[in-house]
């Protein structure tokens, strides 16, 4: 892939169950067998942050004595070990992103909803698939994550794309229906009883779908998603700092900012 920063121009116009698995080089893609290298990562950051109070709580300062300086930084980095061609969603200013990124865009491209009304995680995954369509061709399917889960697992991609292939059908489909072909199959990651619509593998191919879904005013992520063949994929409890913890814990609120803070510091304290 060839990234460049591109922001998308705003618009001005313009129940099935679910199924839940488990877990326990480039290569020619094979039918019904997704590949790494098939993938494009999203790190969704478009929210407005109005449970935070003033300023991007994906921006706040962690305050450590090393490593990511913020959220948005430490989200992007763990999803760029895990695939090589990631992009970042956000609507706040591309060059405020880039400076607290520390990285050129040329290398981690931003891009911004294309529609004007702060439309959600969907409109994200909306801009997600126009940029890829058009400067990444090669790329079937996007993994996504929320900017403020700092947690997710490390094995995050490689257990989504695992699930994917599995063979089994949605509960819905009789037993004798074939398993749903890659190219519509949305798969949801889950931990105990939460499913996490943020964090997903989606087919690219249902960028048009999704379009629409938005300008009939659909706004969340699971009534568009249960419209098409569904998974969830299980994920155990994450140690941190040798606590069990959901490992999409995510940030809203300032006393959640400052758990999370708590957490860093003890994570500095036991790496010293």
């Amino acid at each position: 892939m060839s990234p460049q920063t591109v922001r998308a121009e705003n618009l001005a116009t313009n129940n099935k169950s679910i199924k839940t698995v488990s877990t326990s080089q480039q290569t020619k893609p094979q039918p019904n067998k997704l590949e790494p290298t098939q993938c494009l990562g999203v790190v969704l950051a478009g929210g407005q942050s109005k449970r935070m109070g003033k300023g991007e709580k994906f921006l706040k300062p962690l305050n450590t004595t090393s490593g990511p300086t913020n959220l948005l930084s430490i989200t992007s980095m763990r999803l760029n070990q895990q695939l090589p061609d990631i992009i970042v969603n956000t609507n706040t200013n591309k060059a405020l992103i880039e400076e607290h990124l520390r990285t050129p865009s040329a290398d981690m491209p931003i891009i911004s909803d294309m529609r004007p009304d702060f439309a959600g995680p969907l409109a994200g995954l909306e801009a997600a698939m126009h940029w890829a369509e058009t400067h990444a061709p090669e790329k079937t399917h996007l993994i996504s994550v929320a900017a403020d889960s700092p947690y997710f697992p490390e094995n995050y991609v490689t257990s989504l794309i695992e699930a994917q292939s599995k063979t089994s059908s949605p509960r819905s489909a009789p037993k004798t229906s074939p398993p749903a072909p890659i190219d519509t199959q949305i798969i949801l990651a889950q931990s105990d009883s939460h499913i996490h619509p943020v964090f997903g593998l989606w087919p690219i191919t249902l960028h048009e779908d999704l379009t629409k879904a938005l300008d009939q005013g659909i706004r969340k992520i699971r009534a568009w998603a249960e419209r098409h063949p569904l998974k969830t994929h299980q994920f155990p409890q994450t140690k941190i700092n040798g606590k069990d913890t959901d490992p999409f814990f995510n940030i809203n609120t300032p006393e959640e900012w400052q758990s999370f803070i708590r957490k860093e510091q003890q994570r500095q304290r036991l790496k010293a």
